[in-house]
């Protein structure tokens, strides 16, 4: 697969954010901004801009406009990124992994640490919606293949325990 990489430079960051919503438009784009508060920025406007020049709803518009912030703790340290950004990593690479981000905006250092196969994300992923029924034992598998850790209790992100008919994560 051949990527066309282009350099936008010299712009202002508005400018920057309706330039690259423009390209989002024609097929899927990762901008790569130097920090998270950049992500943030960049992520905001470029969803103003997409929603203005393709009339998508909020909604719409923050399932395909997403951003892919750094861990922003120290990885040698033993520390856990703060769910939030666990959460907004997670649904970034969810999107690219299963064709529906138009748009990703991500700081330099959230690129570094290495990632998961699409193909292995895929099958982890599971979508839960109140009312749905699933076995615990299905979930408690789908858990430790994602990586969660069984710990009882729970007490951080990325535990999880299953005592009867009741799972905790």
């Amino acid at each position: 697969m051949a990527a066309d990489a282009r350099r936008i430079s010299g712009l202002t960051s508005p400018a920057k954010a309706m330039s690259v919503a423009v390209a989002a438009g024609r097929a899927p784009t990762l901008l790569v901004v130097a920090t998270d508060a950049d992500v943030e920025r960049m992520t905001a406007d470029a969803r103003f801009f997409v929603s203005a020049l393709e009339g998508l709803s909020d909604a719409d518009v923050e399932r395909t406009v997403l951003p892919f912030p750094s861990h922003e703790v120290d990885p040698y340290r033993g520390l856990k990124p703060h769910f939030d950004i666990a959460s907004a990593r997670a649904r970034a690479l969810h999107a690219i992994a299963s064709g529906t981000a138009r748009l990703v905006i991500a700081s330099a250092p959230a690129l570094l640490p290495r990632l998961a196969q699409p193909d292995r994300l895929m099958r982890t992923a599971k979508v839960l919606t109140p009312g749905q029924d699933i076995a615990p034992t299905a979930l408690a598998e789908l858990f430790a293949e994602a990586g969660y850790t069984r710990q009882d209790p729970v007490d951080e992100t990325g535990e999880f325990c299953v005592r009867g008919g009741v799972v905790d994560f």
